[in-house]
């Protein structure tokens, strides 16, 4: 079995045994609290969490949301009449860059899903687990590092190399190369290669999430990224990065004022965003997203987190009610559980935008969940996941007989497709119900 993620039945197969500290009554929760526990094993955690990251990709973007509805109308129609009608545009386009742009929107979803995993399972991890030397540099990478941290250098060559680099490492190398050309980035203090790795991990969670929430998320990317890169920008957020200069603290502090800044000028390009309480919204109430088996309890999945993210500002209200807000410098668990009450107080899009924060990792763990997890030897169904104060409104058995059932009828289009292909009859292929 491969490993991936099916964007059309919303089911991740995983090429790796089910753990057997996953069979509890919490289902994927304790991995998603811990993914970088031993017990998970090497492979198991990339391969989960990565295509966990996909699922979560679809449910906040409105651009893959609409290459999901295409399809789904797609399959429709050739239920109603037995027409097979071409793939959309939006999914032929999905692998291949435009003419004049760098990169295809799936080179930018792979990218930010390795960014998330390398953030999450350290690129020191990584590297040890892919059992690489960098190209000959990590003994060099092991002289820098900072001690219980790892080096921008270390975190941009795993960025950059890796056994599926052609997957994911183009939209990386190209921001790199315009960070290390940007004058304001040379106004930095410190060398210019840390500088433009920092500007690089700090623009790209708000500018990808923004413009996979257009309708050209290439187009809104580059120039969402370039905007980003000016002197007002980095500047401005340079000079008042908290004390201990961590990227996670940096990502909290700055992503409402870089998410409201960058769509501004992505609506003054003509490339508006959805960026608001409601975005995505509206797609997942097309009438298409409600009829699919699947996908049409994501709407009551958001309400859900909606109602978990108020509970969690109700607890740091609490918390820090006879108590000063934590200094980042001697508290960075309390500083960040501070900022991400605060960052999610007008809507819920950073829980989406910046998955690798722990508590949001492991709030979509339990809330977004994949519909169905398939193992080499078993099956997870999201339901088992769900938080016991926010539970599905079906239960395992119907949620598993949806994904089934969606699985089976997508398979009957995909065969028809075939038969056509090869001049054949639609139905040449169909299997009996």
């Amino acid at each position: 079995m491969k490993t991936e993620f099916n964007w059309f039945t919303g089911v991740a197969c995983i090429a790796a045994p089910c753990p057997v500290a996953l069979l509890g009554d919490s289902g994927l929760q304790p991995f998603f609290q811990r993914p970088n526990d031993p017990a998970w094993g090497i492979a198991l955690p990339r391969q989960l969490y990565h295509e966990s990251l996909h699922y979560w990709q679809l449910a906040s973007s409105r651009h893959l949301q609409m290459i999901v509805v295409a399809e789904w109308e797609r399959l429709l129609r050739f239920e109603k009449d037995g027409a097979v009608l071409p793939r959309s545009e939006l999914r032929k386009s999905f692998g291949r860059a435009a003419a004049d742009e760098p990169f295809s929107v799936r080179d930018l979803i792979e990218c930010l899903a390795r960014f998330w995993d390398v953030h999450t399972r350290s690129p020191t991890r990584l590297i040890r687990e892919e059992g690489s030397d960098l190209g000959g540099r990590l003994r060099e990478i092991d002289a820098i590092r900072p001690q219980g941290s790892y080096a921008s250098l270390e975190f941009d060559t795993v960025m950059l190399t890796g056994p599926d680099c052609k997957v994911y490492a183009k939209p990386y190398r190209w921001m790199l190369e315009r960070a290390r050309a940007a004058p304001a980035v040379h106004a930095l203090p410190g060398p210019v290669e840390e500088s433009a790795s920092w500007s690089v991990n700090l623009l790209l969670p708000v500018a990808s999430f923004l413009a996979l929430n257009t309708d050209a998320p290439v187009a809104a990317f580059v120039a969402g990224f370039e905007r980003g890169l000016s002197e007002d920008v980095l500047g401005e957020a340079s000079a008042r990065r908290n004390p201990l200069k961590a990227i996670n603290l940096d990502w909290l502090d700055f992503w409402s004022v870089l998410a409201n800044g960058l769509s501004k000028t992505l609506k003054r390009i003509d490339l508006p965003t959805w960026l608001a309480p409601w975005v995505g919204f509206g797609v997942l109430e097309n009438k298409a997203f409600l009829d699919h088996p699947v996908y049409r309890h994501l709407c009551a999945r958001m309400m859900s987190l909606d109602e978990a993210l108020d509970s969690l500002r109700k607890n740091q209200r609490m918390r820090f009610l006879f108590n000063s807000p934590p200094d980042a410098a001697q508290d960075i668990d309390g500083a960040m559980a501070l900022r991400e009450a605060l960052v999610t107080q007008p809507d819920r899009w950073p829980v989406f935008s910046l998955p690798g924060q722990p508590t949001f990792r492991s709030l979509l763990g339990g809330m977004f969940a994949p519909p169905l997890v398939r193992f080499d030897d078993r099956d997870l169904v999201a339901t088992v996941s769900a938080f016991p104060d926010w539970p599905w409104s079906i239960d395992a058995a119907a949620l598993s007989a949806a994904v089934d059932e969606t699985k089976a009828r997508f398979a009957a289009l995909e065969a028809a497709e075939t038969a056509v292909r090869l001049g054949l009859p639609p139905n040449a292929f169909a299997r009996d119900p």
